[in-house]
């Protein structure tokens, strides 16, 4: 699938390893902010902070791409 692929692509570009971790956790592996601030060292507020930052730089590159999810 297009959409697929273009997820992938972006998840490489444009994600640092830390950034690409989170996602996998949170929207891959289903754990919650606490959980995944566990694993990675952060408090669950951080982990919050940065998946907000994270998705709303997805959102836009994906925007700008012409891509749409819905």
């Amino acid at each position: 699938n297009e959409k697929n692929a273009m997820l992938r692509s972006v998840l490489f570009q444009e994600l640092k390893a830390r950034e690409r971790l989170l996602i996998y956790l949170k929207f891959f592996q289903d754990f919650n902010n606490a959980e995944i601030g566990v694993i990675v060292g952060l408090s669950r507020e951080q982990v919050r902070q940065d998946l907000l930052e994270i998705v709303g730089r997805l959102k836009r590159v994906f925007l700008d791409e012409g891509v749409y999810f819905g």
